[in-house]
């Protein structure tokens, strides 16, 4: 595994996310396992595709404290692989059943597969006001039948409640509060295997296909979530599972007005373990250390920042090298990824000129910082979410010879960059100080 960022909280790092390479990467692989040991394949989705960990924050406090925001889906070089293999499906289900088609449901908390009919053979007579959506199957994860099987149906809340109550009196159709139907969702109608309707449910798989179908319609009907990008936190000696829900881009407004001059990049929501609303609210913003800083104080004038102040600090000689003097400036600045090179003429009783580094503290495109806001609405926390720079130098010493530097451009600051070798052994790394020659090149530190 490799490192892709770093969560900086008071000078020091607080998570460290990772990515693998490959599919088979040993470190990612167990922390996959754990989390399946605790919540019974959970990565396992809706539609029945295996998924990998594509990357995840992992707790510098403690490591079996993970976080997940993206997957891999799995497949064999050619073909997404499913959970669904004909060899295993009973022979009496096969007749009728779409072995072959990718539209199949995985349901983790009831652990159902479901498998979609070729053609339906409906138990009633389809009404003109309502459309047939498709015809599943519900199979036990050890491919018995469970009995049952659903029918879902395109149609208004009134059509689709007179079918309902045609089949069952004492059933009926509806829909959240405040929900909008949409044209393309539809309604479940499960049966028993004598043909007899025990649930009529507002399906999200038409119109969300992809998502947990655990979540509730509080926060799946909520349109204005990214419901495609949750991330979940599980902490796995508790067995516990947090997770923080991403607004759609411009769905919502920060619980404090933006600063002056900082740009907001999204925000979020936090739920417990049963998805209750925790009322804390994140906002990620990028800008200038000046802006953010200043933002951060007008709301709370004591608050711990994740890097030192220095602005209106003087800027300091960090290091000499033959004659290169590298300084460091005060400010960190904001998308800004350049090494600032000055020159100045011979002092007196020198015969060469210096060359002078400005090694800026920099925030670049892809760090950013992160506000947390508690339910009074409250600044409780700013950290800085950065990336690992990986950089080729040559050896000043060796023809040819090259070599991969890593380092983050504030790393100066932080003051447990040794926890980056320890946390996970597959990803120990050295981080170096940038070295440079009288021209302003960088070359590897020897």
């Amino acid at each position: 595994m490799k490192i892709k960022e770093v969560l900086i909280n008071n000078k020091a790092i607080e998570k460290i996310s990772y990515y693998a390479i490959d599919k088979d990467d040993s470190q990612m692989l167990a922390i996959k396992n754990k989390i399946h040991a605790v919540w019974n394949n959970h990565f396992i989705d809706r539609r029945g595709y295996k998924k990998y960990i594509e990357a995840c924050f992992l707790d510098v406090a403690d490591a079996d404290v993970i976080t997940i925001n993206t997957y891999f889906l799995e497949d064999d070089g050619t073909n997404l692989v499913g959970i669904l293999d004909d060899s295993q499906v009973p022979d009496n289900l096969l007749s009728g059943l779409s072995t072959d088609r990718a539209d199949r449901e995985f349901h983790n908390g009831t652990q159902t597969i479901e498998v979609e009919y070729s053609s339906a053979d409906l138990p009633f007579t389809m009404p003109d006001n309502c459309l047939l959506r498709r015809q599943t199957h519900n199979l036990n994860p050890d491919y018995s039948d469970k009995e049952t099987y659903n029918v879902y149906v395109i149609g208004t809340v009134a059509n689709v409640d007179a079918l309902v109550k045609s089949e069952n009196s004492s059933l009926s159709c509806t829909i959240p509060d405040g929900y909008t139907l949409a044209a393309t969702d539809s309604f479940k109608l499960l049966y028993n295997s004598s043909d007899a309707l025990q649930s009529c449910t507002l399906t999200q798989q038409d119109s969300f296909p992809y998502f947990d179908e655990n979540l509730p319609d509080s926060v799946m009907h909520n349109l204005l979530l990214d419901k495609e990008n949750i991330w979940y936190t599980f902490d796995i000696t508790n067995e516990t599972r947090t997770f923080e829900i991403p607004y759609v881009l411009g769905g919502v407004y920060p619980v404090e007005p933006l600063g002056a001059n900082i740009n907001l990049m999204y925000i979020t929501e936090t739920y417990d373990s049963s998805f209750n609303n925790t009322n804390v609210q994140n906002i990620y913003v990028q800008g200038r250390l000046n802006d953010v800083y200043t933002w951060a104080k007008s709301l709370k004038s004591d608050i711990t920042l994740p890097m030192p102040d220095n602005i209106n600090k003087p800027d300091e000689v960090m290091f000499e090298d033959d004659g290169a003097y590298v300084v460091q400036e005060s400010e960190f600045v904001g998308n800004d990824d350049m090494d600032y090179l000055l020159f100045e003429d011979a002092l007196e009783g020198l015969d060469d000129n210096r060359c002078i580094i400005l090694e800026q503290e920099i925030l670049e495109d892809e760090d950013y910082f992160k506000f947390t806001f508690d339910s009074s609405d409250n600044l409780t926390s700013v950290k800085l979410i950065g990336h690992l720079q990986n950089q080729m130098t040559r050896s000043r010493k060796v023809r040819r010879q090259t070599q991969i530097e890593h380092n983050f451009k504030y790393q100066d600051a932080i003051t447990n960059l040794g926890t980056l070798a320890t946390l996970v052994p597959d990803s120990s790394i050295t981080l170096s100080v940038p070295k440079y020659d009288m021209n302003g090149f960088r070359y590897a530190d020897d």
